[in-house]
C-alpha cells in the first residue's frame, strides 16, 4: 500500500489514512501460528467533499459556490452553498461536509476553492467633443483591450454625426472584465452668414460692410467688419463668419460708380448791368450757389465765382466753377471853358452847354463822359464888362452854327434877347 498506511503499536486495529477521495485497493498479509500466511484484499472507496474548481470573476459580479460529496455542506465567510454572492476581494473559501447517512468507506470532509476577483478596467471614452455639422469625428476608447461602441460607431474610425448625442463605449480587458464610459459629441450647426445687400457708391465715397448670422467676422481684401473704407474699384468681398468654432461664408459686391464730368461752362466777362446765363452740363440735375438757377439769366452786380453741383442718374455728384467778371462802364464828368469852340474825342462843340459822349471800349463796355462846356467868343470883349452873356449862335433858321465871317447870325443871350450880327471880313 505504500506511504498512506500507518500502524499503531499495541492494538489489534490497523488504521489507514487517505488524503484524497477515490477508490483504493488494500492487500493485507496476515500470518499466525496455526494457519500460516493469509492474504486479504480490500477495495476501499474514500468519500470526500468537493468545493469545485477555482474561479475568476470580475469585480461586482456574483459567483456561486456549490459543494459536492456531502448532504450537508458548510462554507466559511458566510457563503451559503449554491447561493450567488458578490466577493469583494480575491479569497480562498473552505467547504466542510458531514456524512449523516453513515456511508461506507472513509470520509474526507474538507475542501477549498479560490475565487479571484479581477478589477474592472478603467475605461475612458475621451473628452467631450464639439464638431461642426458635416465634419468628421473620431471616438477612441482607452483603458481596456477591446472596445465596442453603440450607435454603430467603430473604435478609432472617423464618422460624421448627424446630431448632438452621447456615445457609450464598452471596454473589455484580458480578464474578460468590462466597463463602460460615455462621451458627448455636440454637433454645432453651420452659421447662416450674410454679408448684407450689394451696394453702389460713388468714387471716393466710403462704404461699410457688416456681416451677420455669426459671432465673429473676417473679410477679404483687408476689410474690417463694420469699419468704413473707400473702395477704389468695383469688387466682390467675401466674409467668413464663425460661431461655436463653425464657419460659413457669404459675398457682397460693391459697385464703384465714377464721378460725373461736370462743366459749368467757360468763364465770362460782361458789362455792368448786362444779363448772363449759366448752364451746367454732364449731369442730370444742377444746383448753383448764389441763388442762380441753371439756364435762367440774371444780372450780377460784381465779379464772382459760381459753383455748380450736378448729380447724374446714378446719384453721383460732381462740381465745377465758372468765373463771371463784371466790367464797369467808365463814367466821368468834364467841366471845360473854351474860346469860340471845343473839340472832345473828335467831336467839336461851338455852343456852351452840357453834352454827353459815349466812348466805345475794347472790352465792349462803353465809357460815358458828361461835358459841362462854357464857350467865350472872339470880339465879345468889346461889349465891356457890363455886356450880356452870349448863350449860343444860330442861323436865321434857328440852327446852331459857329461864329462866322460874312454871314448873318443870330446872337442869343442869357437874358433871352436876340441880336442880328453880320461880321465882315476885313
Amino acid at each position: 500500500m505504500g506511504d498512506p498506511i500507518s500502524y499503531i503499536d499495541g492494538s489489534n486495529a490497523l488504521t489507514v489514512q487517505f488524503t484524497q477521495p477515490g477508490t483504493y485497493t488494500v492487500s493485507l498479509d496476515a500470518a499466525n501460528n496455526v494457519c500460516g500466511m493469509d492474504t486479504y484484499v480490500y477495495i476501499i472507496t474514500v468519500i470526500g467533499v468537493d468545493a469545485g474548481p477555482n474561479q475568476s470573476v470580475c469585480a461586482g459580479n456574483a459567483v456561486t459556490l456549490t459543494g459536492a460529496g456531502s448532504q450537508n455542506c458548510t462554507w466559511n465567510n458566510g457563503v451559503v452553498n449554491g447561493v450567488p454572492f458578490i466577493p469583494l476581494t480575491t479569497q480562498t473559501y473552505t467547504l466542510s461536509g458531514t456524512n449523516t447517512n453513515g456511508c461506507a468507506g472513509i470520509w474526507n470532509n474538507i475542501d477549498q476553492v479560490t475565487v479571484t476577483v479581477n478589477p474592472l478596467p478603467t475605461v475612458s471614452a475621451g473628452n467631450n467633443q464639439s464638431v461642426c455639422a458635416g465634419s468628421l469625428v473620431t471616438l477612441s476608447g482607452a483603458g481596456a483591450s477591446t472596445y465596442s461602441w453603440n450607435n454603430g460607431v467603430q473604435n478609432g474610425l472617423p464618422f460624421s454625426p448627424n446630431a448632438t448625442q452621447t456615445y457609450t463605449v464598452t471596454g473589455t480587458d484580458a480578464n474578460a472584465c468590462s466597463n463602460t464610459a460615455q462621451v458627448s459629441v455636440t454637433v454645432n450647426p453651420t452659421p447662416s452668414v450674410s454679408g448684407g445687400n450689394n451696394q453702389s457708391v460713388c468714387a471716393g465715397s466710403p462704404v461699410t460692410l457688416s456681416g451677420s448670422g455669426a459671432s465673429s467676422y473676417t473679410w477679404s481684401n483687408g476689410i474690417s467688419n463694420g469699419v468704413a473704407f473707400v473702395p477704389v474699384a468695383t469688387q466682390s468681398y467675401t466674409v467668413t463668419g464663425t460661431a461655436n468654432g463653425c464657419s460659413n461664408t457669404a459675398q457682397v459686391t460693391v459697385t464703384v460708380n465714377p464721378i460725373p464730368n461736370i462743366s459749368a461752362g467757360a468763364d465770362q466777362s460782361i458789362c455792368s448791368g448786362d444779363p448772363v446765363t449759366l448752364n451746367g452740363s454732364g449731369g442730370s440735375t444742377y444746383q448753383w450757389n448764389n441763388n442762380v438757377v441753371d439756364g435762367q439769366s440774371f444780372a450780377p452786380t460784381q465779379s464772382d465765382a459760381y459753383v455748380v453741383t450736378a448729380q447724374d442718374t446714378l446719384g453721383c455728384t460732381g462740381t465745377d466753377t465758372v468765373v463771371v467778371t463784371v466790367l464797369e462802364n467808365a463814367v466821368s464828368t468834364l467841366t471845360q471853358t473854351a474860346l469860340d469852340s471845343y473839340t472832345l474825342n473828335g467831336q467839336t462843340y461851338t455852343q456852351s452847354g452840357t453834352y454827353t459822349q459815349t466812348v466805345p471800349a475794347a472790352n465792349g463796355c462803353d465809357s460815358t463822359i458828361t461835358l459841362n462846356l462854357t464857350l467865350n467868343f472872339t470880339g465879345m470883349d468889346e461889349l465891356g464888362t457890363g455886356a450880356k452873356k452870349l448863350v449860343k449862335i444860330t442861323d436865321l433858321n434857328g440852327k446852331i452854327i459857329p461864329r462866322r465871317k460874312n454871314t448873318l447870325m443870330l446872337f442869343i443871350y442869357e437874358d433871352g434877347t436876340v441880336e442880328r450880327v453880320l461880321e465882315m471880313e476885313e
